[in-house]
Parts: structure tokens; sequence; C-alpha cells
């Protein structure tokens, strides 16, 4: 299936949201459900801006970085509105072809 397929169908469960503004700071996308009890998704993503491309772990690091402002920031307090369930958390950190990925299911704790 084709991305637009692929978009198509997600347009008709969930509402794409992006760089919203959420207390100190701001999550960059996000999918919530329209239906109660299906998945909920949020998205932090960092660029690294070094000068020479950093490591692997440092772009790990950024990636866990990005997931903890999810968690701490409560950025899925309005996934948690919408009864979404799960929510998964992703964290991305890339630099030109090299990214990094942290990941966490909200257990609502």
């Amino acid at each position: 299936m084709a991305l637009g397929g692929i978009l198509g169908l997600l347009f008709q469960t969930h509402v794409v949201r992006s760089e919203v503004h959420v207390g100190e700071g701001r999550y960059d996308i996000q999918i919530a459900p329209k239906i109660e009890g299906a998945p909920g998704f949020i998205f932090k993503i960092k660029h690294s801006k070094a000068q020479k491309e950093p490591s692997m772990s440092n772009l790990q690091k950024m990636a866990s970085n990005a997931l903890k402002q999810i968690l701490e920031r409560r950025y899925v307090e309005e996934l948690i509105a919408r009864k979404a369930a799960p929510i998964h958390c992703y964290g991305i950190a890339f630099y030109k072809k090299k990214r990094a990925v942290s990941y966490s299911q909200w257990n609502g704790k």
C-alpha cells in the first residue's frame, strides 16, 4: 500500500497535529484517535546541529532526551483525555541519514 493510502486510512480514524505548545515546550507530532480505546502516538524529534557527524551514542542520547521530555512534560495529557490506549511515545534524533529512536509505551504513571 502506498504512503498516500496509509495516510488516507489514518485520517479516517485519527487526528494528526503538529508543533503544538504544551506547558513549557512542544511536541512535534501527535496522532490522536477519534475513538476511545484506540492507540495514540506522540513524537518529539531532535536534529543534531553538530559541525561534524555525531556518534551513534550521541544520537541515542538525544533520542532518549527527547523521549524524556515527552514523559516529564506530560505531552500525553491530551491523549489521556481522549482515552487513547495504548499511547506510544517516540523520541527521535537524526543527523543527515543517521538516526536513533527511543520508545516507551505510556502506562499512566
